[in-house]
């Protein structure tokens, strides 16, 4: 969301001043679909293209599948024509791409850094802001050296997510459970793997059993990396080796190399 709106404000000449405490690398994947309105905006920013040659092929069947594992029974299947590919839909010129984070936010990061008045500060962390007049002065952290630096600007936005200390300096409360479920991703790459089971080609398989939805497995580059996902107060720790292992068996098959 910073990398998208420091770019739109790039094209309008408007000064900005991206913080991110992080390198900016992604080392593991998250959010997979660039939806239809993600996309039009992209077509606006003109990498609409780039963003449908990024992800999966856009012969990758886009279709979801439930089974009790990828060694066990399908139980149904979802085909999604309206997914990936170029040809436009009734109520929109751009389709949902899906295009992991892995390379949809280098490209947002090529884009803002494209524009002369927009900065870029990397392994820079965000303190905290106050109010003097008209400005917002902002308190940050250079990682690299511990300097910390005052900014005055006129607006600050905040773009960083619910456990964002400005929404609390504003007064704005959550409300409801602050942990809703205990959730372990697991990265791993294995060619072709539909190869190596029965249910075909497919963008998503969800699991399920006598105890329930238990995890999923969702392609990353429709070609040789994957991610796991399961859920349940087993993973609320860090997970060890075998337990890792014992995952990937239950899902797809303790024979995968």
């Amino acid at each position: 969301v910073g990398l998208g709106l420091a770019a739109d404000l790039g094209m309008r000449g408007t000064p900005c001043l991206l913080i991110e405490q992080t390198d900016g690398t992604i080392y593991h994947p998250r959010a997979n679909t660039v939806n239809s309105r993600t996309m039009e905006f992209c077509r606006r920013w003109g990498i609409a293209k780039e963003v449908r040659e990024s992800g999966a092929p856009p012969d990758f069947p886009p279709t979801i599948v439930y089974a009790t594992s990828l060694h066990g029974y399908e139980l149904a299947r979802i085909e999604r024509p309206t997914h990936g590919g170029h040809k436009p839909l009734p109520t929109t010129p751009e389709r949902s791409q899906r295009c992991n984070q892995i390379w949809f936010d280098p490209i947002l990061r090529r884009l803002a850094s494209s524009f002369d008045c927009v900065k870029l500060r990397y392994d820079c962390r965000f303190e905290s802001f106050e109010r003097e007049g008209d400005a917002v002065i902002a308190y940050v952290t250079d990682l690299a050296s511990g300097r910390r630096e005052r900014i005055a600007t006129r607006y600050l936005i905040d773009c960083s997510g619910g456990h964002s200390g400005i929404g609390k300096t504003l007064g704005i409360r959550q409300e409801g459970r602050p942990v809703l479920s205990y959730h372990l991703n697991i990265f791993l790459k294995v060619k072709e793997l539909w190869n190596r089971h029965d249910k075909g080609k497919a963008a998503f398989y969800f699991f399920i059993d006598k105890s329930g939805d238990y995890g999923s497995l969702i392609e990353i580059d429709g070609n040789e990396l994957w991610r796991i996902g399961v859920h349940g107060d087993d993973y609320r720790d860090e997970p060890g080796e075998e337990q890792v292992r014992s995952v990937i068996a239950r899902c797809i098959g303790s024979d995968i190399p």
